[in-house]
């Protein structure tokens, strides 16, 4: 026995290592090339001119960093990170930890998506610059990987990844910070791999190598669209010091907001049409579903909502909205005693939860820059720079008065903290400071532009609030906003493409920077000719003048130049000697601004959601639209009334000179700075809702938005369709709108359903300024025919109505209460003018294009639903007239067996739906999903009271009713 033990322990010895060995082969895992060191990058020290005297922003050195490496499970089954080892140390045993990012936290089997992007941070040893460490993983499998890695800064940094507008395409923006030209040997995206020469890669300029403190741009072309916040693990390989980089982002869409900070706005129909005027897309400060779906649909606002919600569940629910393009996930938290781990621990449920929306923060302090950088999708900053809007020396109570560059600075520190994530910068503009005075219009747009050519990707307005233009100490502002916004339009998309780039010198001790893009560059001087004393400040401004020089990359050879001005692109003069362009300058505003390229031929897309936005109380109506994207930016719009050009805005709103006709018809299309004009858009018809543009309802909403059981409402193949669920009601609600009720004659519906409740009823309802609420009073029923696939109209009289009077302030819609999941698809609703009554009308026109023929309603290319091409409805598919729900026979008058139907209803002492029933009801049931019977009216509460039964026989025994809105029950005797 004895003499055998050392053999059964050599055998078990050797059976365990066989196991390990078979176990490593199953489970496996990689760091790879790509590992990337983000050191902090410093303020420095500021002089600042303080109430106490001189003083500094001097912070303490922070020694760390953060660092990004990328994790690829290699074996055939699903894994995750368990430990992040540096050193064969927990990461998080170090006192220097600060936090730490793991995505996605799950890793599938190798070929399916099994890389992770892992993020450290690190206020000190042993991730320091110039620290030589090992990084180390251990999954939960077992397996083990590490990589030995030097923290320095890369020599080829990823300075940005920027989708193409359409989401097929990524570009890529390689710099080279050495003074050695680096040559791209390969990309990786995500599991795909590229070399030079491959077909889907490709750089501007065809050359793959970067020249010294130069830029090149790769493009990678997709085999499928870009889904919304895709993880995109980047790295790049180059023959230069350290030999790759990388970078690790979630997609997200191609768009330069221009925002306002302003709870005050979503509430304020005025002030959004304002905000729009001005070019305000975005705004933030809101929670209220109402007015953010109302802001996106009438006026095109995105909102940026305040983080409020914590849990998973309420998290994924507020994901299914729309209306919304971010999370603020925290506002200032450097000031608000939140650190960057708790910012983290904030984002990390929303990024589990919600597939759509990114997330971002704003900072206040440039120290946090690089600790708060990576915790979120976007990152942001406010400085203001005039008038101490304020500006507090951090962790003190000091006011001081910023220097005006310092805007220049401060985003050119974020983004060397940060790069290569989305960047965005709050800019002054109307908010009083420490001395209690507005920002000069010179100043905004000083730091506007500062923003801009330090690589921002958005601006945010602090701050744009309803009633601004008509004060007298911001309507110089808000004017100075609009010509900002106007000259934003027309280079956004050579903003949004271009890279900072060190290729700008002047002659003259003036800031200058230049954005490089693929078909342009963005040359932006600032004016520093300017002295700044006292306290308060006292500013004043010179001329600037001098030459700007700049070395264009090897893509743009043989540029034009342009100044972009409020009015739009203006031709001057330059001077070339081989890629050195020399532009001369002078100006007496806060900044001057230069589109370097040649005039380009694509024209915009057409502009999308065109819909009557607003009705403001004198009887003007405004029009809105969402901008569309150029590669350079939009000079104007033209509006078309019936074929007819009425206005050529800057901005996509337009407040028309004189209210429309009924049915009168609107199209707008957008041009480029260089006069090519986009296709029009959809054309959409005054109060007569058609449903044609694709995902665009016309600003019809369901009652309860945000209900599990809302019915889903959509516009699909030109129809709006609005799908109920077991025993809901589906209330649909228009815009607000501002109309004489004695201008419009008959209200007329184009509807298909499939619900097989018996009888199918859709109400229309109205309000006015005298009756707000909506009430049976104020509508007419439409008694819908047998399902089908087939559209049918159906028209309702309304001036013979007494409730149809006065103002008309707005609409609802009842497709049917008694709906148990049924599908309504509504072609049109038309409100036809009195002289007509809503009869004779040929329907829409061509489905889906645009015309500018001057017709009201052109005629269709091919046949209408429901009968051949030009026939009118009402004579081709019959109008449907409605009768009171105890009128069985539909003669228009109550018989005997009819009244003692309700008079059962009555004894019963409640009734209730009964789809199985020949009217729809049954006496002694507790109420449910169905129409309310006509005679339930005083109260409406599933109970016939003895008023109500006395009503229906005075109908009896006056031998015939009419439907009417002059009474409680909406129906006159005849």
């Amino acid at each position: 026995m004895f003499t055998t033990q050392p053999f059964f322990r050599l055998w078990l010895w050797a059976w365990c290592v066989l196991y390990l060995a078979a176990s490593a082969q199953m489970h496996g895992a990689e760091i790879l090339p790509g590992t990337i060191f983000h050191p902090p990058a410093s303020a420095g020290t500021f002089p600042l001119s303080v109430i106490s005297g001189e003083t500094s922003e001097d912070w303490p050195p922070n020694l760390g960093g953060r660092l990004t490496f990328f994790v690829q499970n290699t074996s055939g089954e699903p894994d995750a990170i368990k430990t992040i080892l540096v050193n064969e140390t927990s990461a998080d045993n170090y006192e220097s930890f600060q936090w730490m990012r793991v995505w996605p936290p799950a890793l599938e089997a190798e070929g399916a998506g099994a890389i992770a992007a892992v993020v450290v941070c690190f206020s000190g040893p042993p991730v320091a610059a110039g620290e030589a460490i090992t990084l180390g993983v251990q999954m939960s499998s077992g397996a083990m990987a590490t990589r030995r890695f030097k923290c320095a800064p890369p020599v080829v940094a990823v300075a940005n990844l920027l989708p193409e507008p359409d989401d097929r395409a990524l570009l890529a923006y390689l710099r080279n910070d050495s003074d050695t030209a680096t040559n791209i040997t390969g990309i990786s995206l995500n599991e795909e791999d590229f070399v030079p020469g491959s077909p889907r890669l490709s750089a501007y300029g065809q050359s793959y190598v970067i020249p010294p403190r130069g830029l090149c741009i790769v493009r990678i072309e997709m085999e499928q669209l870009i889904a919304p916040l895709t993880p995109l693990h980047f790295r790049v390989q180059h023959d230069g010091a350290g030999g790759s980089s990388g970078a690790f982002l979630r997609h997200l869409p191609a768009a330069f907001p221009l925002a306002t900070w302003s709870s005050d706005l979503p509430n304020d129909p005025d002030g959004m049409t304002v905000a729009r005027l001005l070019g305000i897309d975005t705004f933030t400060g809101t929670r209220n579903w109402n007015a953010i779906y109302a802001a996106r649909d009438r006026f095109h606002l995105e909102t940026l909502r305040p983080l409020a919600v914590s849990t998973e569940a309420d998290i994924a629910s507020d994901s299914q909205a729309e209306g919304d393009w971010a999370w603020l996930v925290s506002d200032e938290p450097d000031l608000n005693s939140t650190s960057a781990s708790e910012l983290l621990a904030r984002n990390q449920p929303v990024w589990a939860n919600d597939p759509f929306h990114p997330t971002f923060v704003t900072l206040a302090t440039s120290a946090a820059f690089n600790e708060y950088a990576a915790t979120t999708d976007i990152i942001s900053m406010d400085h203001y720079a005039m008038y101490s809007a304020p500006n507090v020396v951090p962790f003190t109570w000091i006011f001081r008065e910023a220097r005006m560059e310092e805007a220049l600075q401060w985003t050119d520190l974020l983004k060397a903290n940060s790069e290569p994530q989305r960047m965005w910068s709050w800019v002054q503009l109307a908010a009083r400071g420490t001395w209690n005075v507005q920002p000069e219009p010179w100043g905004v747009a000083y730091q506007f532009w500062a923003h801009v050519m330090s690589g921002a990707k958005g601006l945010l307005w602090f701050r744009y609030a309803p009633g601004y233009e008509n004060r007298s100490d911001t309507e110089a502002l808000i004017a100075e906003s609009e010509s900002l916004a106007r000259m934003l339009s027309l280079v956004r998309g050579a903003a949004f493409y271009g890279e900072p780039i060190p290729w700008a010198s002047l002659d003259q001790p003036y800031h200058a920077r230049a954005l490089a893009g693929p078909q342009s560059m963005l040359a932006v001087v600032l004016n520093d000719a300017h002295t700044q004393t006292g306290l308060p400040p006292v500013y004043n401004t010179g001329t600037a003048a001098g030459n700007l020089d700049l070395q264009l990359p090897a893509w743009l050879s043989a540029p034009e130049v342009y100044q972009v001005t409020p009015e739009g692109l203006v031709p001057i003069p330059s001077s070339k000697a081989g890629a050195q362009l020399r532009i001369p300058f002078a100006f007496q505003t806060g900044a001057a601004v230069y589109l370097v390229g040649s005039p380009e031929h694509l024209p915009p897309g057409a502009p999308a959601g065109l819909n009557f936005a607003h009705h403001f109380d004198d009887g003007r109506v405004a029009l809105s639209w969402q901008e569309p994207w150029d590669n350079t930016g939009i000079a104007g719009y033209r509006v078309y009334q019936n074929g007819e050009l009425i206005a050529e805005p800057g901005t996509p709103a337009l407040v028309l000179a004189s209210p429309p006709a009924l049915q009168d018809r609107f199209e707008v299309t957008a041009y480029d700075p260089f006069g090519n004009e986009s296709p029009a858009s959809i054309p959409v018809a005054y109060l007569a809702y058609e449903f044609d543009e694709t995902g665009y309802t016309q600003t019809w909403r369901p009652s309860n938005v945000l209900s599990n059981t809302a019915p889903a409402l959509k516009a699909e193949n030109g129809a709006l369709v609005c799908t109920t669920n077991e025993g809901n009601t589906a209330v649909l609600y228009s815009a607000p709108v501002r109309v004489d009720a004695s201008s419009i004659g008959s209200v007329s519906l184009r509807i298909a359903h499939d619900n097989d409740s018996n009888p199918t009823r859709a109400r229309f309802y109205w309000t006015t300024e005298e009756a707000p609420s909506f009430s049976n009073a104020r509508s007419v029923t439409f008694r819908l025919k047998a399902p089908g696939s087939s559209f049918k109209t159906y028209t309702a009289d309304l001036l013979p109505d007494a409730g149809w009077s006065g103002i008309i302030t707005r609409f609802r819609f009842t497709p049917s209460v008694e709906a148990a999941g049924a599908t309504f698809r509504i072609d049109n609703l038309t409100l036809g003018p009195a002289e007509s009554e809503g009869e004779g009308q040929t329907e829409g026109g061509t489905e889906g294009e645009g015309s500018r023929d001057g017709a009201p309603f052109p005629d269709g290319e091919g046949t209408y639903e429901g009968g051949e091409e030009g026939a009118t409805e009402g004579t081709s598919e019959g109008e449907v007239p409605f009768f009171h729900s105890a009128d069985q026979s539909e003669n228009g008058a109550i018989e005997l067996q009819e009244l003692l139907r309700v008079i059962q209803f009555y004894n019963a002492g409640r009734f209730g739906c009964d789809t199985d029933s020949e009217d729809g009801y049954a006496p002694g049931r507790d109420g449910g999903a169905c129409d309310p019977h006509d005679s339930d009216f005083a109260p409406q509460d599933w109970r016939i009271q003895l008023g109500e039964l006395l009503r229906l026989i005075q109908l009896y025994t006056l031998g015939g009713y009419r439907v009417c809105g002059s009474t409680e029950d909406g129906f006159c005797p005849t």
